[in-house]
């Protein structure tokens, strides 16, 4: 007998689950599958793995508009690479060098 792919598996039950509300022992009943074999790989969504992704997003849309207001700011070019290498690594020297400016203004 070949051997179950899991992860389409657990696609396929996340699927459900998010349409019906289906228990992971309910839907592995249905499918014919041993639940007590299914349970290590057929998992309900978390609600933490759900606000990761929620924070994560969040940070992406707040990158993407501080990106936008850096454009449209009244800063010279020379600051604004500052600014854009700053973002890199956090290290004022670093960026400091790799936007052009002088060892003295720097260091």
């Amino acid at each position: 007998m070949a051997k179950p792919d899991w992860g389409a598996l657990q696609h396929q039950f996340l699927a459900e689950h998010a349409k019906s509300g289906i228990s992971p022992k309910d839907w592995c009943e249905a499918q014919g599958l041993n639940y007590a074999t299914a349970r290590r790989y057929i998992k309900k969504p978390t609600a933490q793995n759900a606000q990761k992704n929620a924070q994560k997003k969040m940070r992406t849309a707040q990158a993407k508009k501080s990106a936008e207001k850096l454009l449209n700011s009244e800063l010279t070019p020379q600051q604004k690479r500052f600014v854009a290498e700053y973002l890199i690594d956090q290290n004022a020297t670093a960026a400091a060098e790799r936007a052009g400016y002088s060892d003295a203004s720097y260091g």
